[in-house]
């Protein structure tokens, strides 16, 4: 498998991931490497039925991996890994919460709380154990189940209201999640 990465970008991530300009940043060009993890990011790059956020948060993953591996620049790893503040952590949930209709990006996210795109999405995995994406369909389905308690509105309705493109969708992920339909959770047990 071959593929381009253009090197402005990767400056641009590098800079963004260490809150600096780093002069004379490059990559190592290597030829014929067998990389396990480098393989993996982009055989799950090719699922296309993902959300938009799965795959920026792959190509922050695709970045991070080849600057740590194969950058011929010293850089300085202090203060990566720390830990969203619970100040920065009731702001993420409010934001979610306030726009859980419509389309959640990492870099909404980051911006909410004034962090590189990298940076949040480091730092929110080390914070709650999941990635954003992961997050925000947690709280999109607890929503869900909130709604059909609620019995005011049609699935199709709360679909809407929780940000998932149809009804379908949202099924499909309450289902894996909860081991039911939403209607047979709305309904009770037979």
């Amino acid at each position: 498998m071959f593929f381009y990465i253009d090197s402005e970008y990767l400056k641009e991530i590098t800079s963004l991931y260490f809150d600096r300009d780093l002069l004379g940043f490059g990559l190592s060009e290597e030829t014929y490497i067998h990389d396990s993890k480098l393989a993996q990011i982009m055989r799950s790059s090719l699922q296309s039925n993902k959300p938009q956020m799965y795959h920026e948060e792959l190509g922050i993953k695709l970045s991070h991996h080849l600057i740590q591996r194969y950058s011929q620049t010293r850089i300085d790893r202090r203060n990566i890994d720390t830990y969203l503040s619970p100040l920065q952590r009731k702001k993420i949930r409010s934001f979610i919460h306030e726009h859980l209709d419509k389309k959640i990006t990492v870099g909404s996210l980051a911006k909410e709380i004034g962090l590189s795109d990298f940076h949040f999405a480091r730092q929110f995995k080390k914070t709650f154990l999941i990635s954003p994406a992961q997050f925000i369909l947690r709280l999109r389905l607890e929503e869900v189940k909130r709604l059909l308690k609620s019995e005011s509105y049609s699935l199709s309705d709360i679909a809407i209201k929780t940000g998932f493109s149809h009804q379908s969708h949202m099924t499909q992920y309450f289902k894996k999640q909860f081991s039911t339909t939403p209607l047979t959770y709305l309904n009770g047990p037979s």
